[in-house]
């Protein structure tokens, strides 16, 4: 899946590194754990509703 998502442009290869600077550097994300978190709610909701590069819009997540 990694390998898929890399290929595509999804995502990059080294995506430990990317993660921690959107953490550390950009203040996007927050360490929590093993896993990430977004630290404001309006910028989780921003990426959640972007559509893709064929114009539709990935599915959105039941609260």
């Amino acid at each position: 899946m990694r390998f898929l998502l890399w290929r595509s442009g999804s995502l990059p290869w080294r995506l430990a590194p990317f993660l921690d600077y959107a953490a550390e550097e950009l203040h996007f994300l927050q360490k929590v754990g093993g896993g990430y978190i977004f630290v404001h709610r309006y910028l989780l909701e921003h990426f959640a509703a972007m559509e893709t590069d064929d114009g539709t819009r990935p599915a959105t997540p039941v609260e």
